[in-house]
């Protein structure tokens, strides 16, 4: 019936090549019912030349073009072990091996009766290429112990797979599969629909199952091969599935030098435990040596799942954080003058515009910050990196124009101190907000003093340079000099007197 879509009238003579058996069949498109027969059938005389001749006459005003029916045709019958000729050329009993391109073997598995788990074996020949590409080749395959006749050849990243029934095309099906399996099905339990354009839902569920068990096989092989460490989907599928013990020949970087294989880190970490390094900050790697290298891990998320998943499981590491931290801290002694009053006046404007004690301290900080709190509860510590463009330019300031020193310095602090400490800041909360208030409204004391009683920075210099002082009492004395004194006078106390 499908042959009107273009057909007016239709034969089809067939003589059996067992019994000579011969019969002519004819419809016409113009007598075509649903309810009534319109199918003619005679029986003929044997000739004795068996096979089967299909004629059709187009309808007029249809058209086939010649090298496209060829080509379709084909592909449904390059297959067959029988003769079929179009137009008179052979265009069957080609090869089912070659219709997935073979590769250039550098490693090949041959496995009789191979367990793929879930009751399925097979006799499996699986091929992999130096890129890491897989082939595979299944036959005499068995499902809870009965035999499916026919054959699969599948090679990765196919995609689709075109699906036979002895030797003869169906439709073109697409499983899942982790390495995107596609190529060839040959099977008899293979069922098209009726419309022939799809499968089946028994044949794909079928299908599906093989091919899931194909993908661990392949996996569980590949992993045994350097080759595994450019294939990308048997990472992903390593990741997805977690089967980190089958990760050992993946490579993984470390500084100094390039790469080793996950393998040969497990060997190494037990002589000393590795350092494993998450992140990407310069100032962090340099601190790897030869005596204690550094592995990198990769920043996909699928590699590097599969590398701390193995090095967790079954190396001896020390996970090193990518947090901010303080690579280096540098002495008092060596704190310059511009530090020391940046210092100062830091501590000063925390103490009195914040209420809030600090320790300012200064050195290398990892991922070019330029400051790091590094105590986060009264008195806090917070560390300048001196070297940052931020804090090196109010240290210039400092030495080059220093009546904007006092303003850059606050400025600092409101900008890029205070969202790091506003948590701390007693202003911030309600209880805060009470113990400011009870500050600016405590009781005033009325003394007298005498000028040479009252301390400068230029005394407290001198003593903390004579070493009278360390620079935290320094520091302390010097926010209560900056800080202005009111006298206040009681008119009561002078009515009194």
């Amino acid at each position: 019936m499908a042959n009107f879509g273009i057909a007016e009238d239709l034969t089809v003579e067939t003589e059996s090549a067992t019994s000579g058996e011969r019969t002519f069949c004819s419809a016409s498109r113009s007598t075509l019912s649903v309810t009534e027969d319109c199918i003619s059938f005679e029986k003929r005389p044997t000739t004795g030349s068996p096979g089967t001749t299909v004629t059709a006459l187009i309808q007029q005003g249809k058209a086939i073009r010649v090298p496209e029916a060829e080509t379709y045709i084909v592909q449904f019958v390059a297959f067959l072990p029988i003769d079929v000729r179009v137009n008179g050329r052979l265009v069957s009993r080609q090869p089912i091996e070659n219709s997935v391109p073979r590769l250039n073997r550098p490693w090949t598995v041959t496995t009789s009766k191979a367990d793929l788990g879930a009751g399925i074996t097979a006799d499996v020949e699986l091929t992999g290429a130096f890129s890491g590409e897989l082939r595979a080749e299944l036959q005499k395959i068995s499902v809870g112990g009965q035999i499916l006749e026919g054959r699969m050849i599948l090679s990765e990243g196919t995609g689709s797979l075109q699906t036979f029934r002895s030797g003869f095309g169906l439709a073109t099906a697409n499983v899942s599969s982790a390495y995107h399996f596609g190529g060839l099905a040959d099977f008899l339990f293979l069922q098209p629909t009726a419309g022939r354009e799809a499968l089946t839902t028994e044949s794909m569920q079928m299908l599906q199952k093989i091919v899931t068990r194909l993908d661990e096989f392949a996996s569980a092989h590949i992993a045994a091969r350097p080759e595994s460490n450019v294939n990308g989907r048997f990472v992903e599928w390593a990741a997805r599935a977690r089967r980190y013990d089958l990760c050992g020949n993946l490579r993984v970087r470390i500084e100094p030098g390039e790469s080793l294989t996950l393998q040969e880190a497990r060997d190494l970490s037990q002589t000393s435990p590795l350092l494993v390094y998450f992140g990407t900050d310069s100032e962090t790697i340099k601190h790897a040596s030869s005596d204690r290298p550094i592995i990198m891990l990769s920043r996909g998320s699928a590699r590097q799942q599969c590398e701390i998943g193995y090095l967790r499981n079954y190396c001896k590491i020390d996970e090193l954080s990518d947090n901010p931290k303080i690579l280096v801290r540098n002495p008092d002694s060596e704190t310059t003058g511009a530090e020391k009053a940046l210092a100062f006046r830091i501590a000063a404007i925390l103490s009195t515009d914040y209420f809030l004690e600090s320790q300012i301290r200064f050195g290398k900080i990892s991922h070019g910050l330029p400051l790091l709190v590094t105590v986060s509860k009264p008195p806090i510590e917070i560390y300048l990196d001196p070297s940052g463009p931020t804090v090196r330019l109010i240290l210039e300031v400092y030495d080059r124009e220093y009546s904007a020193f006092s303003h850059m310095a606050k400025d600092f602090v409101r900008t890029m101190i205070f969202p790091r400490v506003s948590d701390l800041v007693p202003s911030a909360t309600r209880q805060g907000a009470e113990a400011f208030l009870k500050a600016i409204h405590r009781n005033r004391e009325v003394f007298e003093y005498e000028t040479a009683d009252l301390e400068s920075l230029t005394a407290l210099w001198q003593e903390y340079l004579n070493g009278k002082l360390t620079f935290q009492q320094a520091t302390d004395r010097s926010t209560k000099v900056a800080v202005r004194s009111y006298q206040v006078l009681d008119s009561s106390a002078c009515r009194a007197g």
